[in-house]
């Protein structure tokens, strides 16, 4: 069970005209549901934006785990380059989150007299759905749970994000980040600037080593800030033809240096950003 959502759409809307978010609606849709297909999942409805696939129905696939994992890998690598032509055109920056679970649900055709649809409700269900509500909150793409770590946890790079509270459980659930094969994929630039963190009412001055689209590494940073904090950043100096806003999950620690990921990133920031990988 896949669900899948964009960032910020809402507020994306509410400064797009009508036309504009039909077309990025459309385009979007039509590449997911395609990647969806690929990987041998269902596409059971839309909700807005958001996508909910099936994989393992109506016919059995015994690789079903692992197909939805690397349809959510595929999800952000097309979101990404989606991401870019809506920034130039519109102005706008999205980010694609997916959460996925694995176990039984009830599939088939539900509904009323009036009207009836193939879906699947259930436990199952709600868990996806409720992964892919916080991968925002974790910093994370991809959430999965335990049951479908078990499934892929041989073939996908993880980090185990410690276990989440869900409505109608008993007990924690534990939960993952799936990770790209390769962690620094994005295009990087080095750049040393002055960086400010602030976190827990406690601001850190540090040093930028590189940057990228999805993040960047810094060195200096307070050892109690361990993976997984959340962190408000500000560049500037240096390099910088502006200063570059964003909140980040340190997702490595080495010694005094850190990997962050961003999480957000002010919207007048973006263009610098690009602007810094285009030099290299």
């Amino acid at each position: 069970m896949l669900f899948s959502d964009l960032r910020g759409f809402t507020s994306i809307s509410e400064k797009l005209q009508p036309e504009q978010v039909t077309e990025m609606l459309r385009e979007y849709l039509t590449e997911m549901t395609r990647i969806v297909f690929k990987h041998g999942g269902t596409v059971d409805k839309y909700i807005g934006d958001c996508v909910m696939a099936l994989y393992n129905v109506p016919f059995e696939d015994p690789e079903h785990a692992v197909k939805a994992v690397r349809t959510g890998l595929e999800f952000q690598e097309r979101t990404l380059a989606a991401a870019a032509r809506w920034e130039a055109k519109y102005g706008v920056v999205i980010r694609n989150g997916v959460g996925i679970n694995t176990g039984e649900a009830i599939v088939g055709t539900l509904g009323s007299e009036q009207r009836l649809e193939y879906t699947a409700i259930g436990d199952t269900v709600n868990l996806a759905a409720r992964l892919e509500s916080i991968t925002k909150d974790y910093g994370a793409s991809i959430i999965i749970s335990e049951s479908t770590y078990e499934h892929v946890k041989a073939l996908f790079p993880t980090r185990a994000l410690g276990a989440v509270t869900v409505k109608g459980k008993t007990r924690p659930v534990e939960i993952y980040a799936v990770l790209p094969s390769d962690i620094r994929k994005h295009t990087r630039a080095v750049l040393d600037a002055a960086a400010t963190l602030t976190a827990g009412g406690r601001v850190c001055e540090v040093r930028t080593r590189d940057i990228s689209e999805g993040g960047l590494a810094l060195d200096g940073v307070p050892d109690e800030w361990t993976v997984g904090s959340r962190i408000q950043i500000r560049l500037e100096g240096g390099e910088l033809p502006n200063p570059i806003v964003a909140e980040g999950t340190i997702v490595w620690r080495r010694g005094s240096g850190a990997g962050v990921t961003f999480t957000a990133l002010d919207a007048e920031s973006a263009p610098a950003v690009a602007e810094i990988i285009g030099r290299g």
